[in-house]
């Protein structure tokens, strides 16, 4: 690349070093073993920083002074989308599972919802195959007796773009969707002799992710307040 996306060739490496000074200046100490990641000693507060992604742990009462003082020198919006996860704190209603699980003896949950990227999963797939429509899947695994032997001796139209979905796909699993883990790691270890029963298992695939793109993972502390402030 001539020019970064940004306007510079050493865009990302600038914010870096100027997001690193600012965040030492208000006493953040980076773990050595792990880069990009600032202790404040003061405050028990633990800064990740990806980019311009930055995640904030530590005790509760601590957050808002400190995010404060960060946004009166760098110009950070608090919003919580991380790498295309969206994290909600809700309450939770019988709608999310089963009235036995542990959860739904606290008031409220912390959501991972990844409702647009399971979207843009979709159409990654649709614009690539020039699918106009789904239809439903249940489960994300082909129906026994669906692929024939035919099928896995062929090669399969989309083994030039397989990579390209389930890298796409596999995102999605990782920070939402345990789900769709599996087929996608089968799928993983076909992409060097793909074949017609894999645009199959792929095809199958997308479509439970289209019926299913509102499944997310739910969960919560069962700490009281107290104990974590």
């Amino acid at each position: 690349m001539v020019k970064a996306f940004y306007g510079h060739p050493d865009a990302g490496g600038l914010w870096e070093q100027h997001l690193k000074k600012i965040i030492r200046n208000l006493g953040g100490q980076e773990v050595p073993e792990y880069p990009d990641n600032f202790f404040f000693p003061d405050t028990k507060l633990l800064l990740s920083t990806y980019v311009d992604d930055l995640t904030l742990a530590g005790p509760t009462k601590q957050h808002e002074p400190f995010w404060t003082k960060l946004t009166s020198v760098v110009d950070v919006e608090p919003i919580y989308r991380i790498l295309g996860r969206n994290h909600v704190v809700m309450p939770l209603t019988k709608t999310e599972g089963s009235e036995e699980c542990a959860a739904f003896r606290a008031q409220d949950a912390l959501v991972f919802d990844m409702l647009d990227y399971a979207h843009q999963t979709v159409d990654l797939y649709k614009s690539i195959t020039n699918t106009k429509s789904l239809k439903h899947a249940a489960t994300p695994f082909v129906p026994d007796g669906s692929v024939s032997i035919d099928d896995e001796e062929a090669k399969g139209e989309l083994a030039p773009n397989a990579c390209h979905i389930l890298m796409k796909a596999l995102w999605l699993g990782r920070l939402s969707r345990p789900d769709i883990i599996k087929p996608i790691n089968d799928l993983a270890t076909k992409v060097r002799s793909w074949s017609r029963g894999d645009d199959k298992r792929s095809l199958r695939l997308i479509q439970y992710i289209d019926s299913t793109p509102h499944y997310r993972l739910v969960g919560t502390i069962q700490d009281s307040p107290e104990a974590r402030s």
